[in-house]
């Protein structure tokens, strides 16, 4: 071997050197990240469950004024929305780090979820129409919290990105094998090039210009809702144009009941 050829041999050896190095080093520096992520919001929950429960009371008690029941309101609606971001981050960590979302399944009514979950989001959001359209009483062997999880991400979804002056629609309808929960408002569609990419983590819509306002939350609640969907055995679709509106679909089928 001649001296030229030692000389590029030692080269790519540190090349190579280096690109392991750098690819160790980037590997830990975002676990490290992860992991603060993770431990951060598992603290929030507390003090935001401890706020909202407050709140909740607060709006309850009869010896306030309309005035203080309306600002009692608007924090527990801030409050459950920092709540729900924090419960999307915490499962955004545990999918980043190799982990499968948890997932306790158990016979339930999603008719009866669906009437709790919409009522709770119209306190939480008065001044918007949020409807139900439910027939039936679709039992099955499904996470209950998780499904709420799975409506409160739709509807929230809807909410920031529909027209303020038209009703977000929730339904659900039984299906040859299993179920649909669907999530419906009117407004601008989905730009066509960002439907192969809308389930993505941190994936954000641009603002449009139909009356929904500016999103606030950091784009994990679609990728948290597929993620459920498909740890269901099921899946999760969009349909949307400007004149039928944007549809949001989650199939799920009717799982065995557990061994």
């Amino acid at each position: 071997m001649t001296a030229v050829e030692e000389v590029v041999r030692f080269n790519e050896a540190i090349d190579q050197a280096l690109s392991e190095s750098i690819a160790w080093y980037t590997r830990q520096r975002d676990r490290s990240r992860e992991v603060l992520t993770g431990v951060i919001a598992h603290d929030l929950r507390t003090p935001l469950g401890a706020i909202v429960m407050s709140a909740q009371f607060v709006v309850r008690s009869e010896a306030l004024g309309g005035s203080e029941v309306k600002a009692a309101g608007r924090i527990v609606s801030s409050a459950s929305t920092m709540a729900r971001m924090v419960s999307d981050l915490l499962d955004f960590t545990q999918v980043r780090m190799g982990g499968d979302l948890s997932i306790s399944q158990a016979a339930m009514s999603l008719s009866e979820l669906c009437t709790d979950a919409v009522s709770e989001l119209r306190t939480f959001h008065p001044e918007r129409a949020i409807e139900l359209d439910v027939h039936g009483s679709l039992d099955g062997y499904w996470d209950r919290d998780r499904l709420r999880q799975v409506i409160s991400n739709l509807v929230g979804n809807a909410l920031a990105h529909g027209a303020a002056d038209t009703p977000v629609t929730v339904r659900a309808a039984k299906t040859a094998d299993g179920v649909h929960l669907a999530v419906h408002n009117l407004g601008e569609p989905v730009p066509p090039g960002h439907k192969s990419e809308i389930f993505d983590p941190l994936m954000r819509l641009p603002k449009n210009g139909s009356g929904g306002r500016q999103p606030s939350g950091i784009g994990l609640g679609l990728f948290i809702v597929k993620r459920i969907a498909e740890a269901h055995g099921g899946s999760v679709s969009v349909a949307s144009d400007r004149d039928a509106g944007t549809t949001f679909t989650v199939t799920i089928p009717v799982a065995c009941p557990p061994q």
